[in-house]
């Protein structure tokens, strides 16, 4: 397709085309560029490091053109065929959408946002969907699993480019259903704009990545943007999921102009109240009331949380238009999450949890479900908080598991580019006076002190990075 011609299709004005070339790709890796690829240059201060210095390097390998934000990219170019993008980010993810020809229209998609859950759920409804017979995919935090193989992600959502040639390979592949999680960060910088998603979900919110966000009501109206501005570009309305429990989920319904159903513990419902009957550290027993009949539903997941987690993925399933019997059916054949509280034997008598939980929110359902579950002797609690993130939460989360836990070490969890000890500083100043604590900078070092202060009976928690 010629540069001009794709222009053209998706509607697209920039500020500026110089030349025309045929291209075969669009790519914005350039350590991947081959000859006919259209490369793609990405704002240095929203996605890290400034993509025009590498512009060069892509033109000798082969790239025929490349698009660009600004003057300056435009003459890094010299003579190569060239696109100046205005609204950079709206029209990026209308060329790729017209590139690849609409990739998961036709599928039945699934939209999965929310602070917590986001993953699980995700996870829950592929494996759903493969047990009744769809040829299934999962994209999001544990990466791309596709009928060929996994592919693994740097991002929870990945940049409009990627994710539009995955979904293309999706297709390409013969799936006709998709689980995906769209982060806030994916929402906010338009990278899952353009998608055909029949279905809606929305877990719960609690705080998190403030970093980009700056505050709650724009982190919460970013999550807003799956359900007011998505829908917007095929014309109608997807079937909505919302967790009516949370209250945000329930003002989200109460806005939602679509189809909708909400699922909730309590009697604020529309459609899917539930009531757990058992939950142990590997099962959980729920009762579904879906249209006055109660349903029961064992799964193979454990923790308290998980309830909420498998009345999402069953909320997303009926709004598929999937009947209440078949959908808790197949969730209940569900596989846990590797890292979501997952048990890791051991002949010491203890028992050790992993989960990836990253948010004050995340931490205290985690230990909540714990102490729920057992009456151990002791929680011994390991977690630290990411660099380059929401600094605001990092006190949060030590508060969390200070009150929760008989014993708490803080130490690091990726810090990326920030100075471990400043980090530690600042999650240290939440911890709760008279807790037992200890600060411990190494992540083996401080998981082995754990382990090995444990005696038979306790509980070690390892949250996040695991």
């Amino acid at each position: 397709m010629l540069l001009s011609e794709l222009i053209r299709a998706a509607k697209v004005e920039p500020i500026q085309l110089n030349g025309d070339a045929e291209i075969s790709r669009i790519v914005q890796d350039s350590r991947i560029v081959e000859p006919g690829d259209l490369f793609v240059c990405v704002p240095s201060e929203t996605e890290g490091r400034d993509s025009r210095e590498f512009i060069a390097g892509a033109i000798e390998c082969g790239a025929v053109a490349v698009i660009v934000y600004d003057e300056a990219g435009i003459t890094k170019c010299n003579s190569t065929p060239s696109v100046w993008l205005g609204d950079y980010r709206d029209q990026l993810w209308r060329l790729c959408d017209e590139f690849y020809q609409h990739p998961i229209r036709g599928m039945k998609a699934v939209a999965i946002t929310g602070t917590n859950g986001k993953t699980t759920t995700a996870w829950i409804v592929w494996q759903a969907l493969e047990h009744l017979g769809e040829k299934a995919a999962y994209l999001g935090t544990l990466g791309v699993f596709l009928p060929s193989g996994e592919v693994p992600l740097n991002n929870t959502t990945p940049s409009t480019v990627e994710l539009y040639g995955l979904l293309a390979r999706a297709r390409d592949e013969g799936v006709t259903a998709l689980a995906m999680e769209v982060s806030s960060h994916a929402l906010e910088l338009k990278r899952a704009h353009g998608l055909d998603f029949k279905v809606g979900v929305f877990t719960n919110f609690s705080q998190d990545h403030l970093d980009l966000h700056g505050d709650l009501e724009s982190y919460k109206a970013a999550k807003w943007k799956l359900f007011s501005e998505l829908p917007d570009t095929s014309g109608t309305l997807m079937f909505a999921a919302f967790n009516s429990d949370d209250p945000v989920g329930l003002e989200f319904f109460e806005r939602y102009e679509g189809a909708k159903l909400s699922f909730a513990q309590a009697n604020n419902s529309a459609c899917i109240p539930y009531r757990p009957l058992a939950v142990r550290l590997d099962s959980i027993e729920l009762n579904f009331t879906l249209l006055g009949h109660t349903l029961k539903l064992k799964s193979k997941l454990g923790g308290m949380y998980n309830c909420e987690n498998l009345a999402s993925a069953v909320g997303a399933l009926i709004a598929l238009g999937i009947s209440p019997v078949d959908a808790i059916k197949s969730v209940a054949t569900a596989t846990p999450v590797p890292g979501r509280f997952e048990g890791i034997s051991n002949d010491k008598g203890i028992t050790v949890i992993v989960d990836y939980a990253h948010t004050p929110d995340g931490v205290e359902k985690l230990l909540d479900s714990v102490l729920g579950l057992t009456e151990r002797e002791r929680v011994i609690t390991v977690f630290g908080c990411g660099g380059d993130r929401d600094d605001k939460k990092r006190p949060l989360m030590a508060k969390a598991a200070s009150v929760r836990s008989g014993r708490v070490i803080i130490t690091s969890d990726n810090p990326r580019g920030e100075d471990p000890e400043v980090i530690l500083d600042q999650v240290q100043a939440g911890i709760v006076a008279g807790t037992d604590f200890e600060r411990i900078e190494d992540r083996r070092v401080a998981i082995e002190t754990a382990i090995l202060s444990a005696k038979p009976g306790d509980t070690v928690v390892i949250a996040g990075k695991g």
